[in-house]
């Protein structure tokens, strides 16, 4: 039927797989563990991605992306990989893409896993962590399969994408299990690919995908005080300079996408900025003009969005903005509150405007709604909340608003989220700690100290840091904070 033949199979177009045509069932639905559905009316293909970027002064540039059909290779696999494989695809990929327009898990890591096995062993571990918080036998096997596959396929050079796909996959596999030292070891790694790979990665789409990915990661580990940044700055650079994708600039999402690369690349000078301030907290001339100039192009970024994308005072309005608009305004907001701290805003004037920006970033969030209204349409990507409570949570001192940061963050430890946990406990800590004459410096929560399984109601030590405003000296507080599903109970401090 050769009519029928050209329209593709319902199942692979609409996962965006590209029907093989093959009879009686599709290769590619049987791959993915997709129920095939047989012919539909509409093809949906592939988009080419590997056209230059264009990035104007004043807006980002993007130009429409010819349809190609990409090829996926179709191997035999266990009925149990086919339907954790589905589970990637419509499940983790899709809640954690940064946008519905762009979906690097799903467009360019999943067709990996078909031709490269310690990409699908370490997808088959995630997914499996995913679907069923499951930390069983097979999840871990799958895990140790992947690293030691991946450890063989360094040896060529030619599988780089799929050794740098596969340890992108662990890292977010150590994220879900709750394990930030071996998330911090797999991030590492897979920075050092990067970096070893030189800007020539940049070229290509999924190069281009990768870094931003792991820049978020880089940033948000960064900003939270667990570790220093490790992502070379030459790509922060390429982000800020060239970042912006090659798709239609009619569409406020697509922009949102390009702006956001941008964004990211600013905010990687920020982090090293904040790894000098951790270190030597009294700032200096030379400190405070590096700092406003981060600023000065952070406005710049912000002036070059369309004016959709620019903050409204219309609550409604706001909420009707997708995901991603929200969210890189919120970072764009407490970004600029994390430098306004940095240089001290009590000393030099800027508290009021640090307030204005914090009290956005609250109603951003407010605009975003609870964790678990994420739906399909809904996408909860992976820029954090919790990323800029950590920023913006130290300014409030009214008990309702404390309250409700604080239950949002737990709520979001119940969905997967595990840092919303250790976010809720650094700021009640410091709440606890505070008083008037106090600046914080650091707040971190000591998981090392923690067991593997560890839960909320363990309990777990925090260090607070902070500068003595009156006397210039630093000071230290360590707590012992035992919490349940609504409150955080603080117990006498222990010694850590």
């Amino acid at each position: 039927m050769p009519k029928e033949r050209a329209a593709g199979r319902a199942s692979a177009t609409i996962g965006r797989q590209g029907c093989d045509e093959a009879l009686p069932f599709c290769e590619r639905c049987v791959a993915y563990g997709l129920d095939c559905e047989g012919y539909g009316s509409k093809r949906v293909a592939f988009r080419n991605q590997t056209q230059a970027n264009t990035v104007s002064s004043k807006a980002v540039v993007m130009r429409a992306k010819p349809h190609v059909t990409i090829s996926l290779p179709s191997i035999a696999l266990p009925a149990g990989q086919r339907s954790l494989l589905h589970d990637f695809i419509n499940g983790f990929a899709s809640s954690r893409a940064l946008s519905p327009v762009q979906n690097f898990y799903k467009d360019e890591i999943a067709p990996l896993a078909m031709e490269h096995e310690h990409v699908r062993s370490a997808i088959l571990a995630l997914t499996a962590a995913y679907t069923n918080n499951h930390r069983g036998a097979e999840t871990f096997k799958s895990y140790q399969d992947a690293v030691q596959l991946f450890r063989l396929s360094l040896k060529d050079t030619a599988n780089r994408q799929a050794d740098l796909a596969c340890m992108f996959i662990l890292t977010w596999f150590e994220i879900l299990i709750f394990d930030p030292e071996n998330w911090k070891t797999h991030l590492k790694a897979a920075c050092s690919l990067i970096n070893s790979c030189g800007a020539t990665l940049w070229g290509s789409s999924f190069g281009r995908n990768l870094i931003h990915s792991i820049a978020r990661l880089d940033c948000q580990n960064s900003i939270s005080g667990r570790a220093a940044p490790i992502l070379d700055q030459k790509f922060y650079q390429l982000l800020e300079l060239d970042g912006g994708r090659d798709v239609n600039d009619s569409n406020m999402d697509s922009v949102a996408v390009g702006a956001c690369e941008r964004l990211y690349g600013i905010i990687g000078a920020t982090i090293y900025l904040n790894d000098e301030w951790m270190q030597s907290p009294m700032v200096d001339t030379e400190f405070q003009t590096r700092a406003f100039a981060i600023i000065q192009r952070l406005d710049t970024w912000y002036e070059s969005l369309p004016k959709e994308l620019h903050w409204s005072d219309d609550n409604n309005e706001l909420s009707r903005r997708s995901h991603l608009q929200k969210m890189i305004l919120l970072h764009y907001y407490s970004i600029k509150v994390h430098i306004f701290h940095m240089v001290d805003p009590l000393r030099l004037g800027l508290w009021n405007d640090s307030m204005v920006l914090a009290r956005r970033c609250l109603l951003l969030i407010r605009a975003i709604g609870p964790p678990s209204k994420a739906t399909q349409t809904d996408y909860k990507g992976d820029l954090g909340v919790p990323f800029a409570f950590a920023v913006v949570g130290v300014y409030f001192d009214d008990k309702e608003e404390r309250q409700w940061i604080n239950d949002y963050l737990f709520e979001l430890g119940r969905d997967t989220v595990w840092c919303g946990y250790e976010r809720a406990m650094c700021l009640r800590a410091w709440w606890q700690s505070s008083v008037s004459g106090k600046r914080l410096i650091m707040s971190r929560p000591k998981r090392e100290d923690a067991p593997w399984d560890w839960k909320p109601e363990m309990g777990m030590n925090v260090g607070i840091v902070y500068e003595d405003l009156e006397t210039g000296n630093l000071g230290r507080d360590s707590y012992f904070l035992n919490g349940s599903q609504k409150e955080l109970v603080l117990l006498p401090a222990r010694q850590t």
